[in-house]
């Protein structure tokens, strides 16, 4: 089965980034890292794009937001930019990396079996104590996590809904349900009317387009950065 892992890093500079570090690949996989940042300045064993020109003329600024296409549209950026296709994409942020020894081949199989074509592991919180707890932590602001609250209960999004950690998942690109969610997500959380966290938005358009994850605890992705960046990753 034709496997591809993913990555994105957006920032202003490599200095005030996360640093990614070298890791154990297989030869049959391919290992992709979105960037707007050079190249050149990355000591790790992601094959390292660049997809600055990707946002010419979109209006969007926020590196935050720029680094959420490769998530959710990676998809459709290895198509058009790669003009390569893949059985499965497995996601990870920056901050971890693939295990050559976990049976990746296995959790593929499933993905493709399942009928929403997506794999994560069920968070804790629902969205909308997920959105209290961001603005405890720091990841954003009060004003704009009011503002995802009230695009939430404008859409009648149910508070006991679940919620599924974005950190790490695993999906079918060829899957058009989950694209079309994919899409739909996007074009939504591209305007920047509401939070950059993408968790709390993601599950309401999970919810309208009944997409249910394979649950799943990801133990193949270890911490693998040699510097957390971005201020330990608190915004405000």
């Amino acid at each position: 089965m034709k496997i591809c892992f993913i990555t994105s890093l957006f920032a202003d500079s490599y200095d005030k980034s996360d640093k990614p570090k070298p890791f154990n690949k297989k030869d049959n996989y391919d290992y992709y890292l979105f960037t707007n940042l050079d190249p050149e300045a990355f000591n790790t064993s992601w094959d390292i794009i660049n997809v600055k020109d990707t946002f010419k003329n979109t209006g969007i600024e926020s590196n935050i937001i720029k680094s959420r296409y490769p998530k959710f549209m990676g998809w459709k950026l290895i198509k058009d930019l790669l003009n390569k296709e893949y059985d499965v994409i497995f996601y990870c942020d920056a901050i971890l990396n693939p295990d050559c020894n976990f049976d990746w081949q296995k959790y593929a199989i499933q993905i493709q079996e399942h009928s929403d074509g997506i794999i994560q592991k069920q968070h804790a919180r629902n969205s909308y104590n997920e959105c209290n707890a961001i603005v405890h932590h720091r990841k954003d602001t009060r004003e704009r996590m009011d503002k995802t609250i009230a695009f939430l209960k404008e859409k009648k999004f149910q508070h006991n809904y679940p919620m599924y950690e974005n950190t790490a998942f695993g999906y079918d690109p060829n899957n058009k349900k989950l694209t079309d969610t994919f899409l739909d997500f996007w074009n939504e959380y591209s305007t920047y009317n509401t939070s950059h966290r993408d968790q709390p938005l993601w599950s309401y358009f999970q919810f309208k387009h009944n997409i249910i994850p394979l649950k799943f605890c990801f133990k193949g992705f270890p911490i693998n950065t040699g510097r957390n960046g971005f201020g330990n990753h608190t915004y405000c």
